[in-house]
């Protein structure tokens, strides 16, 4: 299972699978593989944070999303070149 981050939109998050990104190159992907999206949303209303699904690159299909990490508005999210860690970035309000 190989695991990709993209925050803001689905659209976003799949236009990064076909290309690079930390850790993985493009031809690492293949059609028949599984990816974990990662999509980082504002909590207003029923959000809670950084949500994860499943996306199969051979059927193009997507499972249902689940809470990965309870956080405040992770707006921007990044993996690590050693795929184990998630970072986040949360926004706050200034004073």
């Amino acid at each position: 299972m190989r695991a990709i981050v993209r925050g803001f939109s689905l659209a976003a998050a799949f236009l990064f699978a076909s290309t690079t990104f930390p850790g993985v190159q493009a031809g690492d992907v293949k059609k028949d593989d599984k990816l974990w999206v990662y999509i980082g949303t504002y909590t207003q209303g029923k959000s809670e944070g950084i949500y994860r699904f499943e996306l199969d690159l051979g059927t193009g299909k997507a499972s249902k999303a689940v809470l990965a990490a309870k956080i405040k508005d992770p707006s921007f999210l990044a993996i690590h070149p050693n795929r184990k860690f998630l970072y986040a970035v949360g926004e706050f309000p200034g004073k």
